[in-house]
Order: C-alpha cells, then sequence, then structure tokens
C-alpha cells in the first residue's frame, strides 16, 4: 500500500509519498522558474535497502525555442543524465539521451540512447 499528500499550485508544487507498504519514504518540489525552465528535485528514504539508504536527485529542463529542448539531471549516487530533444518537422522528432555515473568514469557504464 502507499500513501501520499501533495500540494499545487500554478506555478510549483510539492508533496510527500509512503511507497512499497511504507518502507520507501520520498519528498519531492517542481517548480515552473518562468516559462521554459522548470527544475525539480526529489529525496528518498528506503529503510529496507542495504547500505545507502538515501538518494536526492536534482534536474530541470529548458525549451531553446519551439522547436528544441534540453534536460538534465544530477543525483547522489553520481548520475548525470542528459537529454536533446528536436523537432524535424510536424509530427516527426528526434531525442539524444545519455546517462553516465560519474563515480564510474572508467568503466563500460555509460548508456547513450537515440529515440
Amino acid at each position: 500500500y502507499n500513501l501520499g499528500i501533495a500540494y499545487t499550485d500554478s506555478s510549483y508544487s510539492f508533496g510527500f509519498f509512503a511507497q512499497k507498504s511504507l518502507s520507501v519514504f520520498a519528498a519531492q518540489y517542481y517548480q515552473k522558474v518562468q516559462p521554459g525552465l522548470q527544475v525539480a528535485a526529489i529525496a528518498t528514504f528506503d529503510k529496507k535497502k542495504e547500505g545507502k539508504k538515501v538518494n536526492i536527485a536534482f534536474g530541470g529542463s529548458k525549451v531553446i525555442d519551439s522547436e528544441s529542448s534540453f534536460k538534465a539531471k544530477v543525483d547522489t549516487d553520481f548520475k548525470v543524465g542528459l537529454a536533446y530533444a528536436q523537432k524535424l518537422r510536424a509530427g516527426v522528432s528526434a531525442t539524444l539521451g545519455a546517462e553516465i555515473t560519474a563515480a564510474n568514469l572508467n568503466n563500460a557504464d555509460v548508456k547513450l540512447g537515440l529515440d
């Protein structure tokens, strides 16, 4: 079972959630800073997880123009995610994304994707 409470306004929202039979807790915040610019953060605590039980992630998105946008995120596991989306024509767009674990740059733990 899950439990949550949230508040939403025209430019921001925040919430607190308990998930997975009340073993994972999360707090999140989202804000539209200005038209085309959004930021968010989430903190999670997993009481059943071995080792590091807390993870915090920050992210944002920026609309560059009417046909392109950029997104980025970073978390406390040193994972960095980046994405660029470009509208090619009506109904057709391309997205290039990457997730890199900065702590393991010399390993093969790099993911790239094209959609």
